[in-house]
């Protein structure tokens, strides 16, 4: 089965408009700027040992933030992406953070039945705290992934049957253990690990939502990405990558799965 069970049977095609949905439409896509705006600065702070319940503060010249600087989306567009106090120009990352779990939240909500989607969207906020920190630093927490291992298996008890948590759980142990056999096999021919040691772990937790066959996909897929980026970054700008952080690469592997999946019933729902 190439598409979890949880996929087919949450799955919604078809809307009505109405103002209770457009309603529900803008507030998913001002909760989902938010929780990119959380998830941006989780990812950051995890791996440099500061708190998360730290007020914001500019990295530079270290003033706390006004809360107009810190509504998402509208502080950093009226700021025009400076600190309002040294002028220091803000990461464009973390307005495209606050973009794109924007986007995302609004498709789960309307493209998914609750409370699957409500376990998602946790699931795609705490990955987007994992692929912000390893981008930055190449770190994983590990207890990042315990929360997502969590809501993976809270979906799994709370909306799905027999079957479906077997296919969940597959998930969880199958592609885990390819990326570790083959991270071992990497190990004895050339000396060092071909993966870092959170991704098996990151992998297994992916593994829940997508079952084992998905997961593999999944996992084959982001090594093409990253195969592909290399290339590009080699043809057009003359650089040679030799590690690059394969929590990203899952990440935007997993997330992929997660719109294609969506598009390719809504093509098969279409077809009947």
């Amino acid at each position: 089965m190439i598409l979890a069970p949880w996929m087919n049977s949450f799955a919604i095609f078809s809307h009505s408009f109405s103002y209770h949905m457009l309603f529900t439409i803008i507030t998913a896509v001002l909760v989902g700027a938010s929780l990119g705006s959380f998830a941006h600065a989780t990812g950051l702070r995890l791996h440099r040992g500061i708190s998360v319940f730290t007020a914001s503060r500019c990295d530079h010249c270290l003033t706390p933030l006004t809360w107009v600087m810190n509504i998402p989306l509208f502080g950093w567009i009226y700021h025009r992406g400076r600190c309002r106090y040294c002028h220091i120009p803000i990461p464009k990352m973390t307005l495209y953070s606050e973009i794109i779990m924007a986007i995302l939240t609004a498709f789960i909500i309307t493209c998914f039945a609750w409370p699957v989607s409500g376990f998602l969207i946790m699931t795609i906020t705490l990955l987007w705290i994992i692929m912000i920190s390893d981008a930055d630093a190449m770190l994983i927490d590990l207890r990042v992934i315990g929360l997502m291992g969590i809501t993976g298996i809270a979906m799994l008890v709370l909306t799905a049957d027999d079957l479906a948590i077997y296919i969940g759980l597959s998930g969880m142990v199958i592609p885990a253990v390819t990326i570790y056999g083959l991270s071992y096999c990497y190990l004895m021919m050339r000396g060092q690990k071909g993966f870092g040691h959170a991704d098996p772990w990151l992998m297994a937790v992916i593994g829940l939502w997508s079952g084992a066959i998905g997961g593999i996909m999944i996992f084959v897929f982001a090594a093409w990405i990253g195969v592909i980026y290399g290339f590009l970054m080699r043809f057009f700008f003359q650089q040679t990558i030799i590690i690059l952080p394969f929590g990203v690469l899952l990440g935007i592997s997993f997330i992929t799965y997660i719109i294609a999946g969506w598009l390719w019933m809504l093509m098969s729902h279409t077809a009947y």
